[in-house]
């Protein structure tokens, strides 16, 4: 039976087959892998990208599909597996099975650490035929830059916009943005300096128009489009950074509208996880005027359908309706009218959403419990051993002073009667007498025999 690869050449295969995820296929299919065909593939890091599994099959359709593998590498390999029909979703991998796509891989979102190969493997129903492909995925990314100010002589004011990571390495566009809008850079104001992975923006002689936060972009174009990075952070030159003289910054025609630099003001003083809080932009225009009113978080402009934010009031309001710690960042609302057409934006308002704890405290609560509880079990545990041992001891101490006084009982039970010592003390006279008479008797055995039984002494030493 003809096995065939992506190309539909017929190929014979020999060997056993082998069951994948209820998928049968042969063993010597990876044999093949070789002389399938490979597709290059291209997207950038965010993105979502599907790989087409049957592009170059004849007269295949879904009603013939007995199943669809994709494996991560160029061999089919059951380890490599990453989705297949019996088990189409995988984390951001999923299968794609229409009569259009059938087995497509979707990867959303794609991340750097995708870029390899991908092998997609498709058995039809006679389990005869198998058709192959390989794809080799290619991922563009880049890390967001950073900007830093330093402030030189005679007011002027230098920005350094860094990168550090990017693919492909190729020197990107920057551009220079002042409180979210980007700066017309002219050679009488401004002087432009490149380094590798490195540009500078430097302001001649800083004046009170140039207040404001500064952060840069870089892009890079690709065969998938321009990819675009703008600095998390910005770096804000406000009064007393350099000495800034009060010039005219525009000159508005006659009968003209004033527009004052925007107040972000926050409802909360701290801002706890899973509560609200409320962020207002409140405008000076005089006389006043209707505004367009645009939000940014981190530089990035918040869009009217973010399912996040609620806007209230001509967009003057934002409303965080569960504030997470992913709202954490630096807020800024920037008013237009139609004279001041560029706008103007106010300072960043940092918000840092406190993350409330509800396990820590439960986890802290519970060692507390199981704490006293040990205690407890310890204190109470060992009260009745105590006890136990002073009993113990306690009866040895009374079994001792029992034995002690039954034995003295004993002794003066045993004890001889004052008429035994009487009978006793006459038979020692009448032995005394006869030894006396005796003239050969020596003084040490009178002395001996003449020694008479002392009731007093008797009973002392019993």
């Amino acid at each position: 039976m003809p096995w065939r690869n992506g190309k539909g050449t017929p190929i014979r295969l020999q060997g056993n087959r082998q069951i994948l995820n209820g998928s049968t296929f042969p063993a010597t299919v990876a044999d093949i892998v070789t002389e399938a065909t490979e597709t290059w593939l291209w997207v950038i890091e965010g993105k979502r990208i599907e790989l087409p599994a049957a592009q170059d099959a004849d007269n295949l359709s879904s009603a013939s599909i007995h199943s669809v593998n994709w494996f991560n590498g160029v061999k089919v390999d059951v380890h490599n597996i990453i989705v297949s029909l019996s088990s189409p979703n995988q984390g951001r991998f999923s299968i794609d099975f229409t009569d259009q796509t059938i087995g497509d891989l979707i990867i959303e979102p794609v991340y750097r650490r995708d870029t390899g190969y991908y092998t997609c493997q498709i058995v039809e129903k006679d389990v005869t035929t198998v058709w192959q492909h390989i794809f080799h995925l290619q991922v563009y990314y880049m890390n967001s830059p950073s900007i830093i100010l330093e402030v030189g002589k005679n007011n002027n004011v230098y920005f350094f916009c860094n990168w550090l990571i990017i693919y492909p390495d190729i020197q990107p566009n920057v551009t220079w943005l002042l409180d979210g809008r980007k700066i017309n850079i002219t050679p009488t104001k401004y002087i432009l300096k490149e380094k590798y992975r490195k540009k500078t923006l430097w302001i001649l002689n800083a004046t009170s128009c140039d207040l404001g936060n500064y952060s840069c972009s870089i892009t890079i174009d690709t065969n998938r489009g321009p990819m675009t990075e703008v600095s998390k952070e910005s770096a804000e030159l406000t009064r007393g950074i350099v000495f800034e003289p009060e010039v005219d910054c525009f000159t508005a025609p006659a009968n003209s509208m004033d527009l004052d630099k925007p107040v972000i003001t926050v409802s909360n003083s701290s801002v706890y996880e899973g509560n609200s809080f409320t962020l207002t932009c409140s405008i000076n225009a005089n006389p006043p005027t209707p505004t367009q009113v645009t939000w940014l978080k981190d530089n990035i402009i918040i869009t009217h359908n973010c399912s996040r934010y609620e806007i209230y009031e001509d967009f003057k309001i934002l409303r965080v309706p569960v504030a997470s710690v992913n709202e954490s960042g630096n807020y800024q609302c920037r008013v237009e009218n139609e004279v001041h057409v560029e706008g103007k934006t106010s300072f960043n308002l940092n918000i840092s959403v406190i993350k409330f704890c509800v396990p820590d405290l439960q986890y802290k609560i519970s060692t507390m419990v199981l704490i006293f509880t040990t205690f407890a079990a310890i204190i109470f545990g060992s009260l009745p051993t105590c006890l136990m041992c002073y009993y113990i001891r306690k009866k040895k101490e009374r079994e001792f002073h029992l034995q002690y006084q039954n034995a003295y009982y004993q002794a003066l039970s045993n004890r001889p009667t004052p008429a035994v010592y009487n009978e006793l003390n006459k038979v020692n006279d009448n032995a005394y007498s006869t030894t006396k008479n005796d003239a050969n008797a020596t003084s040490a055995a009178v002395d001996e025999t003449r020694t008479k039984v002392d009731p007093i002494y008797e009973n002392v030493k019993a």
